[in-house]
This record gives structure tokens, C-alpha cells and sequence, in this order.
């Protein structure tokens, strides 16, 4: 795998998911981490609950982690996902004023819900990525 983007850390699968994750591109996938409770955003230990703050500053390509593998993907908690670009017929990215939204559609039918904080700059590079990748399977709401 080369190399990849830390979009957000505070990406959930679903409006009532707990457990936030991190959200990666490579150029052939998005891939969502799970993170442990204590690493949830907003909740860092010793420290007062940030609320709305930006998880992910700056994204700048870094060599890919062995979790973004898609075989880690595959043996990892039931949270993990791994979205292979290639595979998606649909993709709808939403931009909200506290919560962004990219709702995929997968040639299998299967389907996945990511939501990341808004203050995040995720929405942004997933636009422009996604619609170089996607091309007419790519859609704004």
C-alpha cells in the first residue's frame, strides 16, 4: 500500500455509533479505524471535553499504516471499514454546519454511513478526491 491521508479522528459509522474512528484515504480506498473509548475525541484524559474542535488539522500524505490493509480490515472489530473506490456504484457527500455525511453504495449492496465533525477538514478532500476517482458515481447533496 503507499500512502495515504488522516482525514478525521472523530468519524462514526451511524448517528448513534459511541465509538468515533479514524477516517483514512489511500488512492484506492477509504478505510475507518476504530479507536478506543479513552481515544474518542472530546474525551482525552486529564483534559475538558473540546466539544467542536478539529480532530485533524493539517492532512498531508504519510506512508499508509498496516491497518489500512485490506486483510486488517477484514480480521479486525465488526467497525472497521474498508471501502475499495473501485467497488462503490454510488457516493453522496453531505456538508452540514456541525456534522458532514458520505453515504456509500457498494456494486455488492452493501452499504456505509461515515459522519465526521464539520471542523474537520475531511469534506473538502474527500470533494475533490471523490470526484476525481468517482466521476458521474460521485454526487453532492
Amino acid at each position: 500500500m503507499d500512502d495515504a491521508r488522516l482525514l478525521t479522528r472523530s468519524c462514526t459509522t451511524g448517528w448513534l455509533a459511541l465509538t468515533h474512528g479514524e477516517l483514512w484515504l489511500t488512492d484506492t480506498a477509504l478505510v475507518r479505524i476504530p479507536l478506543s473509548p479513552e481515544r474518542t475525541p472530546g474525551r482525552p484524559r486529564g483534559e475538558r471535553k473540546r466539544g467542536f474542535d478539529p480532530t485533524v488539522r493539517v492532512v498531508k500524505p504519510v506512508p499508509a499504516p498496516p491497518e489500512l490493509a485490506p486483510d486488517q480490515a477484514r480480521a479486525g472489530d465488526r467497525h472497521h471499514r474498508y471501502v475499495p473506490l473501485d467497488g462503490v456504484r454510488s457516493a453522496r457527500l453531505h456538508h452540514g454546519r456541525l456534522s458532514d455525511r458520505l453515504a456509500i453504495s457498494m456494486r455488492t449492496g452493501e452499504r456505509h454511513k461515515l459522519l465526521w465533525l464539520s471542523a474537520d477538514p475531511a469534506y473538502g478532500v474527500l470533494r475533490t478526491a471523490l470526484a476525481a476517482s468517482l466521476g458521474d458515481r460521485f454526487a453532492l447533496d
